[in-house]
């Protein structure tokens, strides 16, 4: 009977030393977490909203950033400017994961770092790439992407499995470690 996240129709805008507890609605009102953003974030796929990323570090110790984030169809995520709006993994964790049927949605102006993949099949656990893991997503655009000191078993950087018209645009990658190398795309 009581709603917990209230979704809104609207672009939101986020700030690392913002406040979830904020609508998010404006700058001088920004949520503090993209995670929460996402949550609250109505899709329309008549038209894609927008989650607006202020310049900072977003990372599970600086402003408590909940990491790997699911991705949502027609919802775009746009950095303020590449070399200022940061993802830190803090080495723990990998940064986007795009579950299957995902669509039409771009991923902009950003640096990804110190992201970290581990993969234990025999417990579960798959996470194949140091910073992204797209599965059966669809027409979307990642552009102004620098991702730098990441490592996984399978992939360093970047992992697509069974994905159409993915475009990487100014997709930067430095210091990836992975078995299969920096992108691996297929199965």
């Amino acid at each position: 009977l009581h709603t917990k996240v209230i979704s809104t129709g609207a672009d939101l805008y986020v700030n690392p030393n913002g406040s979830d507890s904020n609508d998010g609605l404006t700058t001088a009102h920004p949520l503090k977490t993209i995670a929460m953003a996402l949550s609250r974030m109505a899709v329309n796929p008549d038209t894609n909203r927008t989650i607006h990323l202020a310049n900072g570090i977003y990372s599970k110790n600086t402003n408590g950033e909940k990491f790997p984030l699911n991705l949502r169809s027609y919802v775009d995520i746009i950095g303020e400017n590449e070399g200022s709006t940061i993802f830190d993994g803090d080495s723990s964790t990998y940064f986007l994961k795009g579950n299957e049927e995902i669509r039409k949605y771009s991923f902009k102006n950003l640096t990804l770092k110190n992201g970290y993949g581990m993969a234990i099949l025999e417990q579960g656990i798959l996470d194949a790439s140091g910073a992204i893991v797209l599965v059966r997503n669809y027409y979307s655009l990642f552009e102004n992407i620098t991702i730098l000191n990441t490592s996984a078993v399978f992939s360093g950087c970047i992992m697509l499995g069974s994905c159409n018209q993915i475009t990487l645009k100014s997709v930067d990658a430095y210091h990836t470690t992975g078995g299969y190398g920096t992108i691996r795309i297929g199965n």
